[in-house]
């Protein structure tokens, strides 16, 4: 009975020389089992436009894979020799960039006529794709929620500046600062005061207060989609010239992180200490 199974996947990945030989040898156990012959065909398409067709593995790995030559595309294919294949095993790796419509960067295929060495054999690569996954930024950030956080972020920021911020708020605790502190003893002048305080605000603090919570979040935001992807590669075939240039990627990706998560914490901890003290 003809099993077919496909498989799609929208993460990214960090497929190194050690691991894409690790899948040529899971494809290549398998391959003869669902009736797909054991001599693979490895195609490569290079960023310049460069489609490549080997039988090694090796031969993929001494390509030089950076700048124009860099691998954008690469398939591990057993197929049993007839048009269209009764039986075959094939892995694709892509950059999901140049996927938009789908984001589809990594696809299995395995057909063959016996149940069971087809599912082995997809639960096997599963296996072996699920080791070399790694976060999609593009994909994430082309989603329609990631703008949805900064807007929620953005609503309750606001909702906090008009609760702390507000005339009447800042009134009482102006007056109660100047009665504490013995410039202000009657309360006939205490309470006109506190009515000149809770009068309305100039027109420019009230639009600051209410764009500001809004602004802060969804710029923060965009330039985490900007920048991220940049610093924090997705889709890495990691091998030649790739390797430090994502090396480098990696360390300038940690450090940006560093710098943000201990400034917000020490933002956050500052305003703590000010508001108790």
């Amino acid at each position: 009975m003809r099993t077919e199974i496909n498989r799609e996947y929208k993460w990214g990945f960090l497929l190194s020389e050690q691991e894409i030989r690790r899948v040529a040898q899971t494809c290549q156990e398998h391959a003869a089992k669902v009736g797909a012959g054991t001599t693979p065909t490895f195609t490569v398409r290079l960023k310049d436009g460069s489609l490549i067709e080997s039988s090694n593995v090796d031969d993929v790995l001494t390509l030089e894979n950076g700048g124009q030559k860099a691998i954008t595309r690469l398939t591990a294919r057993y197929t049993d020799g007839l048009e269209p294949p009764k039986a075959l095993l094939a892995v694709h790796f892509e950059d999901g960039l140049l996927n938009p419509k789908t984001w589809d960067s990594i696809t299995v295929s395995v057909v063959g006529d016996s149940r069971d060495a087809v599912f082995v054999a997809a639960a096997d690569l599963d296996d072996r794709i699920k080791k070399i996954r790694s976060r999609a930024w593009p994909y994430v950030i082309s989603r329609p929620w990631f703008f949805v956080i900064p807007m929620l972020l953005g609503m309750a920021l606001a909702s906090m500046a008009a609760r702390y911020f507000s005339p009447a708020v800042s009134a009482v605790e102006t007056v109660d600062q100047a009665y504490r502190s013995g410039r202000v003893t009657n309360p006939i002048e205490a309470l006109i005061l506190l009515e000149r305080l809770k009068a309305s605000p100039p027109m420019d603090r009230e639009l600051l207060m209410i764009i500001t919570p809004f602004t802060v979040p969804f710029l923060v935001f965009s330039a985490a989609a900007f920048f991220v992807p940049k610093v924090s590669l997705s889709y890495v075939f990691y091998w030649g010239d790739a390797v430090p240039v994502y090396n480098k990627r990696r360390s300038v990706y940690r450090i940006f992180w560093v710098v943000v998560v201990l400034g917000v914490v020490a933002s956050l901890i500052a305003g703590l200490i000010l508001r108790l003290f």
